[in-house]
């Protein structure tokens, strides 16, 4: 398996597994797990495999996070305006934020489920 990437994307969209199958009890479940040190910064250009000089560099600019379980929810988006300011989307209601509500949660329950990443040139 190749541990490299072929074509460098202007938007990386990363899916953290949230949804498993629990062999114990013979059904599908959600991972809480708190994840740490979501990146706001991610520079791939060793993992690019065209052996070229040129940066592949990303910037976090939205997260999505899913409160609940498999059968019910809520999920909220967290997102990087043009000008640099965060802001949760969640339904009708549009709040300033900060990149820390992105990656941490936004309230008690919120867990980050897609990260979204925008290449820099």
């Amino acid at each position: 398996m190749s541990k490299t990437l072929a074509q460098a994307p202007d938007l990386l969209v990363i899916q953290i597994r949230r949804f498993v199958f629990d062999f114990r009890t013979a059904r599908a479940a959600k991972d809480d797990t708190h994840v740490r040190d979501v990146a706001e910064e991610l520079d791939l250009t060793t993992v690019y495999d065209r052996g070229h000089s040129e940066a592949l560099e990303y910037s976090l600019v939205a997260v999505v996070q899913h409160r609940g379980t498999l059968a019910q929810g809520h999920y909220v988006a967290v997102a990087r305006a043009p000008d640099g300011e965060w802001y949760t989307t969640n339904d009708r209601v549009v709040a300033r934020s900060r990149v820390r509500d992105a990656v941490e949660g936004v309230s008690s329950g919120f867990r980050p489920y897609m990260l979204y990443y925008k290449r820099e040139y």
